[in-house]
This record gives C-alpha cells, structure tokens and sequence, in this order.
C-alpha cells in the first residue's frame, strides 16, 4: 500500500517531536511493509492580516485565538494536494485535521486525532467563542470533504451527539483514543463506566 504521509506539524523522522506519536505511526507502516513518502512539517507563518487580528484579539480577550492560521491550513492543503497528485497513493495519513481542511483531493484519508474539539473545549476552555466556533468550522469542513467518503465501517459516532462527525452523511470510520471523549459515551468503550 502506497500512503502519503503528511506531516504538517511535527517531524516524523524525529521520535522526540509531538511526543513522538508521528514518528512511531510512521515506523508502524513501515513494519506493515507499507511504501511511504514523507511530507512536511511546513512552518505556520500567518499572514500580515492575521498577525494584526490576533493582536487586536488579545485586546478585547484573554482567551487563545485559533490554533493555526488560515493562510497555514490552505499551504498544508495545496501542498499535500499536489504531493497527492504526483505521488498516486492509496491513501493519504495526517495525525491532525492541518491538511484536510481545504483539501481537494479524492484520495482516501486515514486521519488519527487524540481529541475532537467539543469535547476537549468543552473540559478546558482556552479558546474565545469567536475562535471556538471558527476552528469548529475547520473540523467540520475536514470530516465532511468528499475524499472522506471513501472510509467506512469501524466504530461510528453513534453516541457523541455534537459532534462534527454526528450530521455529515458521511461514512467514517471513528477510532476514539479515550482523552478526547467524556467516558462512556463510545459504545464498547474501554473507559466506560
């Protein structure tokens, strides 16, 4: 299997970034005898715009603003996109929503996540409204691209209402790591109570 790893925050060929978790995901498809072609990290550089916005954002809240900036989210795209286009693979891997929020590609994506938003906002609430609902928006627009279509079966999102994955139509497959959901609202869930 040919999988496209895009890697937009962290390096994968360095265990100590992010955790490490890019980089043992990516020795685990080479033991799967998986044929990878790396891409990124690409470094986040906001526009002049958005550099002023956040500025004035601090003025009027002391809560955070977006995590990444637009003019990030759609880079990462178009070059994971292009990278798609030359590379062919049967998949593409992103460890975050960076790449799949403007993406235009029709390849599958197998997209791992810690965390959906609602429910980590909804423990620590470190960003404004504004900012919340926007980055909401990202990760609605990320699960419910065309490309995702394509993944099925697995566990679904039955039981977490407010979800973005909960409305879309889309079939997905939900793969919970049990930090980013309250518990017990996965059905078969190991931290059920």
């Amino acid at each position: 299997m040919k999988i496209l790893y895009a890697s937009c925050r962290y390096d994968p060929l360095d265990r100590d970034a992010g955790s490490g978790v890019d980089y043992n995901v990516l020795e685990a498809f080479k033991q799967l005898g998986c044929e990878l072609r790396v891409i990124g990290p690409f470094k986040d550089t906001p526009s002049l715009v958005e550099k002023l916005y956040r500025r004035v954002h601090r003025l009027f809240s002391r809560k955070l603003t977006a995590k990444f900036s637009t003019s990030y989210l759609r880079k990462c795209a178009k070059l994971v996109d292009e990278a798609a286009e030359e590379y062919r693979p049967d998949a593409i891997f992103t460890h975050n929503l960076i790449p799949l929020v403007y993406s235009r590609s029709n390849v599958p994506v197998i997209y791992k996540t810690d965390a959906m938003l609602a429910n980590t906002h909804a423990q620590w609430p470190t960003y404004s409204k504004l900012e919340f609902r926007r980055m909401l928006r990202w990760e609605h627009k990320a699960h419910a691209g065309h490309h995702r279509e394509q993944m099925g079966g697995g566990i679904t999102d039955e039981g977490l209402p407010g979800t973005p994955l909960q409305d879309t139509g889309v079939a997905h497959t939900l793969l919970p790591a049990g930090s980013g959901h309250p518990r017990g609202s996965v059905k078969n869930s190991p931290n059920k109570r």
